[in-house]
């Protein structure tokens, strides 16, 4: 559906027999297939973990997966995930098809499921099929944006698949990466602007990944933390800075709250919280902010948790002081 759309608005589609070279100018690239030469405002690799455009590539670890045809149960849960003496495997599937993974370091010519992974996936040798060996390791291009030439994808950043969230990303750095193709075209002055800010996308995403993979990997299970008192008033105590923003398909410099981590942070669940900042009073009860934003998105526990999220970031914090309350 999605090739059909982009054909219906004007996409060229092209078999070649090997991807052919990239030669990038000041302000567009070119490729040249069946001997024409052929100009592009931009190029984006979407050539998977095999990354033909944006090499060289840097990789964590050795990691591999086995994958398994396995009979689906419709009594299964849709996905769950075990350790292993050796490694990890996960099942997921749908009532009428089913999946099951094991990830080691790729030593063995093929990890078949053990007894433990049996009883836990409530499957037998007979019922599985053997289908391939992928790679399953974390592996980045170490210019995921260099001139016109963007990664997307696991080009830019192949996720570790423990950690879920690979298409998730895969749709988003695509979307971003048409807003830095739009600067470009529309303001060629800002096109290092936009290279930098995508850079440094890719980069936030790689390092929270290599953060969820690190907590996995922790045996001992974290100790469960206390949840804090909500307190009755609160104010906006964040600190407002200037950072490059994805607005309106395009990068574009504008005020952003600074995070405790260094990140910034304009827009949370579709909430410009600028402008909630400018539309408040200095003090309000944090009861009424959410009152205020669930009535106008349609969402109360939304709301809530968005809230609560500001005051962990330090974006709000609580007051003594009642100040003028809506």
């Amino acid at each position: 559906a999605a090739v059909r759309e982009a054909v219906k608005r004007g996409t060229t589609f092209r078999v070649c027999q090997n991807l052919p070279l990239l030669r990038q100018e000041s302000d567009s690239v070119y490729v040249t297939c069946e001997g024409a030469s052929f100009r592009f405002d931009a190029a984006i690799d979407a050539t998977g973990r095999s990354a033909v455009w944006s090499r060289p590539i840097r990789r964590r670890g050795s990691q591999v997966a086995d994958v398994y045809n396995v009979s689906p149960d419709p009594k299964a849960v849709s996905g769950k995930v075990v350790r292993l003496p050796e490694g990890w495997a996960y099942r997921i599937g749908v009532p009428n098809r089913a999946t099951m993974a094991i990830l080691s370091d790729g030593r063995r010519k093929r990890y078949f499921p053990d007894s433990l992974a049996e009883k836990v996936f409530c499957i037998s040798s007979s019922s599985s099929t053997f289908v391939c060996r992928r790679p399953a390791f974390p592996q980045w291009s170490e210019n995921p944006v260099q001139g016109r030439r963007l990664a997307v994808g696991d080009v830019a950043l192949a996720y570790d698949p423990l950690a879920g969230q690979g298409i998730r990303f895969a749709l988003s750095s695509a979307i971003t990466a048409s807003s830095v193709v739009n600067t470009c075209r529309n303001a060629p002055s800002q096109s290092a602007a936009a290279g930098r800010f995508y850079r440094e996308y890719v980069a936030r995403c790689r390092d929270t990944h290599f953060r969820l993979i690190d907590q996995l990997q922790i045996k001992s299970p974290r100790p469960a933390q206390r949840a804090e008192a909500i307190p009755e008033f609160v104010t906006f105590s964040g600190q407002i800075v200037r950072a490059d923003l994805q607005l309106n398909s395009e990068i574009r410099t504008g005020a952003a709250f600074l995070l405790p981590d260094g990140d910034c942070v304009r827009w949370v669940g579709g909430i410009d919280l600028t402008e909630l900042r400018n539309s408040l009073p200095q003090t309000i009860r944090f009861a009424d902010l959410v009152a205020r934003l669930g009535k106008a998105s349609g969402g109360f526990l939304q709301a809530r948790a968005l809230m609560e999220w500001c005051l962990r970031h330090q974006i709000l914090r609580a007051t003594m002081s009642e100040g003028e309350v809506i």
